[in-house]
């Protein structure tokens, strides 16, 4: 569609601007009488012709459109007159519709290019908790996300503990290191802030703090914070912390950003809970860790003869008491069935039927051919956890 704009001051200016962004639509010229006019600088910027007279331009037979926007009656009137037949002409109330028209969907485009960038930024933002292993890092990555998509200089993360309903601080942005030393962990106040976003369960806007006479904002009034959003991080119906996202200026927080927080809230405290999981996880490894540890010196280092053997009853370890006692070193034994160190191999169907028994005199056969007498079998079934057996063997000599 070919359009000649014949008025390029404040209102032209505009309405070309918008115009520009429709790839469908070719500006053949800008008309102007006043060569200082906004719309003329834009047209030039553009490479699109500019004019100070509209004469020979309203005659061309390609135009599909004439815009007329300089509000004279009697500019109107002669574009009327000279145009040809299959040009359309809009001005005044016409032009002024389009203009509304265009700008109505240039803000929905605005829109939809704002939400997908805030979905990129989500999706960015739980690829970054994902990949967190120090739960440190998660508390800090929740924070600076909260702060960037809702572009506020100041924020701070407190997790809940229900039982002594009090709040630590474990993460914070943007305020004094006096606040950051002073407000590590706080008490649920009666009145406070805490106390109001505890009981709605949703989020808190406090647009103007010095203006907010229902809540206790005196400490982070202290800080020069005026305005903040405060969004609960829930699980179920309990609140595990908030997420607080200041500004040292008075501020009208949007239904999107409220929106855009709460889904952050829902991902962050996933992103806590798995932390603490792994956090959990690696202790337990570790007490599992030094457990085994204690076990295994127990096992190199016992005067007792203790042999461990797999769900097929060949012997998997074959201790330093074992060796001295039965003269076979571990190469020798490692592997080896265990009935093949019984002197008697009936001793050793009868001591796997009777596992369950929990002392079983044998007789075991040494290297030498000699014959060791009076033990006794102390039986131990690890087999869920290790697949193992483990025999505990006492002279009774």
């Amino acid at each position: 569609m070919k359009i000649l704009l014949i008025g390029a001051g404040k209102g032209g200016s505009a309405l070309l601007t918008i115009l520009l962004e429709d790839r469908e639509i070719e500006i053949v010229g800008v008309v102007d009488n006043n060569s200082q006019a906004e719309g003329l600088k834009i047209a030039k910027q553009y490479n699109i012709p500019t004019y100070a007279h509209y004469g020979k331009l309203i005659k061309r037979d390609d135009l599909d459109v004439i815009i007329d926007v300089t509000r004279n009656p009697q500019v109107h009137t002669d574009i009327a007159k000279n145009k040809p037949a299959n040009t359309e002409i809009l001005g005044g109330l016409s032009a002024k519709l389009i203009w509304n028209l265009v700008e109505e969907r240039k803000k929905k485009e605005d829109e939809i290019q704002k939400s997908l960038s805030e979905q990129k930024a989500l999706y960015h933002i739980g690829n970054m908790l994902s990949s967190a292993i120090d739960i440190n890092d998660v508390f800090q990555t929740i924070v600076r996300s909260g702060l960037e998509i809702t572009n506020t200089p100041a924020g701070s993360l407190a997790l809940y503990d229900e039982e002594k309903n009090e709040l630590e601080l474990t993460a914070v942005h943007g305020f004094s290191p006096e606040f950051s030393l002073k407000a590590t962990r706080w008490k649920v106040r009666p009145g406070g802030l805490t106390s109001k976003i505890l009981s709605y369960k949703k989020p808190v806007v406090v647009p103007d703090i010095t203006i907010e006479a229902s809540i206790d904002t005196r400490v982070i009034s202290a800080e020069g914070i005026r305005s903040l959003v405060a969004t609960p991080l829930t699980t179920g119906d309990r609140i595990v912390g908030i997420l607080y996202v200041d500004d040292y200026k008075p501020r009208t927080f949007t239904k999107r950003d409220i929106s855009i927080l709460e889904l952050l809230a829902t991902q962050a405290t996933i992103a806590i809970k798995k932390a603490k999981t792994r956090e959990q996880l690696q202790r337990n490894n570790q007490k599992l860790k030094q457990t085994m540890d204690y076990l295994q010196n127990v096992l190199d280092n016992s005067a007792d003869m203790i042999i461990t053997t797999d769900i097929e009853n060949n012997v998997v370890e074959f201790n330093k008491g074992a060796q001295e006692i039965l003269g076979y070193t571990q190469s020798e034994s490692v592997g080896k069935p265990l009935c093949g160190f019984f002197a008697n191999p009936d001793h050793c169907n009868q001591l796997l039927d009777k596992i369950k028994q929990d002392i079983f005199p044998i007789i075991f056969n040494k290297p030498t051919g000699n014959f060791i007498h009076n033990f006794s079998v102390r039986f131990k079934c690890y087999s869920e956890c290790y697949n193992r057996h483990i025999f505990n063997m006492r002279t009774e000599i």
